[in-house]
């Protein structure tokens, strides 16, 4: 199923809900998080789990997430450039891919993704409905410090 995860139109209630790769980061707005976040609740069965990760801060402003990159993949040069908002918590990556040779253009693409405090996440998840969450570092699966990268939220319903 593929939805727009703040409004998501089940038919009926599912066991378990997967949102990977730091997708709720681009939902720029708390009420946006607030939003989703419900959404989830809404579409689980009671016992059931929501399961997703975030960039955290660390990650987007000092991370290799803020890390300019420049490589070619495929006939495409590829520019990577990250710039970091500290008052917003938003960064922004902007993609340039330039066709080798006589084809084209460039095409550029930007992302952006705001980084969220895993406890005003969790606080939403229990204000939500949820029972029982838990927050951990992707890295090791383990507790999350200071330096780490990826939060994965496992949430039941």
């Amino acid at each position: 199923m593929q939805e727009d995860m703040r409004y998501l139109q089940t038919s009926c209630q599912v066991t378990p809900i997967n949102c990977a790769t730091d997708a709720m980061n681009h939902l720029l707005y708390e009420a946006e998080i607030e939003m989703c976040l419900a959404s989830l609740r809404a579409a689980l069965r009671p016992g059931g789990y929501a399961v997703f990760d975030m960039n955290t801060a660390w990650q987007l402003r000092e991370g290799s997430d803020a890390e300019s990159w420049e490589f070619d993949v495929d006939g495409q040069h590829m520019l990577w450039l990250s710039a970091w908002d500290e008052k917003k918590m938003i960064s922004t990556l902007t993609i340039i891919f330039t066709a080798m040779g006589d084809s084209g253009g460039d095409i550029v693409e930007v992302h952006r993704e705001r980084a969220y405090d895993m406890t005003w996440v969790r606080e939403v998840l229990l204000k939500m409905g949820f029972s029982h969450v838990e927050v951990i570092d992707a890295a090791g699966l383990g507790k999350a410090g200071n330096r780490t990268r990826r939060l994965i939220f496992v949430a039941r319903a």
